[in-house]
């Protein structure tokens, strides 16, 4: 099997492992969106893993007027993604736990609300190695030691012999609770993930990328088997094609890009928009309430945000004690990248010029 298509095999067998797995640990507060299977997507041009389509929404926002929704987010966090986080380190599924937001504040949008009322954890696939959290003791404590133990950054892997040795451990309460059937569907699937992996692991790093560009259609069988046999000669070649690519995007691209971008820039109406919330109250304050409103309608729309709420804070932009508050705030903002700018390179160009002394 191509390396693309073992690396989206694991990502499915993954997924119907915690099929199990989750429901196992948590009951029914949470689950894993299902995995259909994969296929090659001859539009994109790449592998593809079909999975369930989820309706419901994210997290509730937190703000002024939440009540009841203002602990969504706690209860979210606390009871459900760090417990998960636990349990995949437990049973040895060390690179979901990125996705599961070891570390990683952004993770929470993998996790909507169904429509039922119980929580589904949506994208549980990395699109980086995990290497890069917001928190410092999360890289010292756990990502770098797993880095070292894998020998390379984590991209999603799986300790299959501890899930494995988990699993025994856990028999019969697994079997109590999924059946003995599901459990030995499960075994199976253990059995398959680790022959995956280990097809997309054990790849070197050039011959992944030979591979990759053969199957996305950049070179043709011919050229991928010399460079297989030839492999000191692909990243020079790789390094030549980058620097055309470079050199036609700077020189070519670019420079059509930046004249059609003048030649259509709306110079006229930024002018006299600019003018108008600068000089003029009425515009300011027009400006601000339909930004303000359209992101009332945004946040609403993806059910962030209750009618209710949504209603409140519509009429509270609609007061007369609101709205110069918005109108002047948005003018610091507005200004803010002006007084930042002069302060760091302003100030010092008229030190440097002696125009003004310390």
């Amino acid at each position: 099997m191509p390396i693309a298509g073992a690396k989206m095999r694991c990502a499915y067998l993954r997924r119907k492992i915690l099929e199990k797995l989750i429901p196992y640990w948590f009951n029914d507060k949470l689950r894993i969106a299902s995995a259909y299977g994969t296929a090659w997507n001859a539009e994109m041009n790449a592998f593809e893993i079909q999975t369930e389509f989820i309706k419901g929404r994210h997290v509730l926002l937190h703000h002024p007027y939440s009540k009841k929704g203002g602990d969504e987010l706690k209860n979210l966090v606390d009871n459900l993604t760090v417990p998960l986080q636990e349990k995949l380190n437990e049973f040895g599924f060390d690179g979901l736990v990125w996705q599961a937001g070891l570390g990683n504040p952004t993770a929470i949008s993998n996790f909507m609300l169904h429509d039922d009322g119980n929580w589904v954890w949506i994208d549980a696939e990395s699109r980086v190695p995990a290497l890069f959290p917001l928190n410092p003791m999360a890289l010292i404590k756990f990502y770098i030691p797993k880095t070292i133990q894998y020998r390379s950054p984590m991209f999603d892997d799986v300790n299959v012999k501890k899930l494995k040795a988990y699993l025994n451990l856990h028999k019969i309460q697994l079997q109590d609770n999924i059946g003995s059937t599901d459990y030995q569907q499960l075994l199976g699937e253990v059995d398959q993930l680790e022959k995956h992996q280990l097809v997309w692991k054990s790849m070197s790093r050039t011959r992944k990328s030979i591979t990759s560009q053969l199957q996305t259609g950049k070179i043709n069988s011919a050229q991928a088997d010399f460079y297989y046999r030839h492999f000191y000669l692909w990243y020079p070649k790789e390094l030549f094609r980058i620097a055309i690519l470079i050199f036609q995007f700077t020189f070519q691209r670019l420079p059509i890009r930046a004249f059609n971008k003048l030649k259509n820039f709306p110079y006229r109406t930024i002018l006299s928009n600019t003018y108008g919330f600068i000089f003029s109250e009425h515009r300011r304050k027009k400006i601000v309430e339909n930004y303000v409103f359209g992101r009332i309608a945004s946040w609403a729309k993806r059910q962030q945000l209750s009618g209710d709420h949504a209603a409140l804070l519509r009429d509270q932009l609609a007061h007369e004690s609101s709205t110069p508050y918005f109108t002047d705030f948005m003018v610091v903002i507005a200004l803010k990248p002006v007084i930042k700018a002069s302060q760091v390179f302003g100030l010092p160009a008229l030190y440097a010029m002696g125009l003004i002394d310390r």
